[in-house]
């Protein structure tokens, strides 16, 4: 079971796709991966990216999808299903992923590790130092 909250978004029933744009526009994650038969080019989202950027969340069902997209400072998700999906499941997998994106972070950020390709969230927690050395 992966701890990454994209991979798990990607993995609930009745989801086709899962991507997350930085603000700038740049597609840095993408399940399916982006070089995938059919994947449009990250280009092809840019006036929907322009479209949603006022909109904290928006749902456009198509005659056999359904889009949504959740819209935070650091950039969109965007998240394709089928027309029977568990849009419940969805939204709190939506919530985690945005949490963990938009929460400050010291060091490499989620977006840089996005970029590099790692996908893994494990990690990007850190203990606290339980002992000091006071020597």
């Amino acid at each position: 079971m992966t701890t990454d909250p994209l991979q798990m978004l990607a993995a609930v029933e009745g989801v086709k796709a899962v991507m997350f744009f930085s603000a700038a526009g740049e597609r840095v994650f993408a399940h399916p991966a982006a070089e995938s038969a059919g994947s449009p080019a990250p280009g092809h989202w840019a006036g929907l990216l322009e479209c949603l950027r006022p909109l904290p969340e928006a749902e456009l069902v198509y005659a056999r999808a359904v889009v949504y997209a959740r819209t935070s400072p650091a950039g969109t998700l965007i998240v394709v299903t089928g027309l029977v999906a568990p849009s419940a499941i969805i939204r709190l997998n939506c919530d985690i992923v945005l949490q963990e994106v938009n929460a400050p972070r010291t060091g490499k950020g989620f977006l840089s590790r996005l970029k590099r390709g790692t996908g893994r969230l494990g990690g990007l927690v850190q203990l606290p130092e339980l002992y000091e050395n006071r020597d």
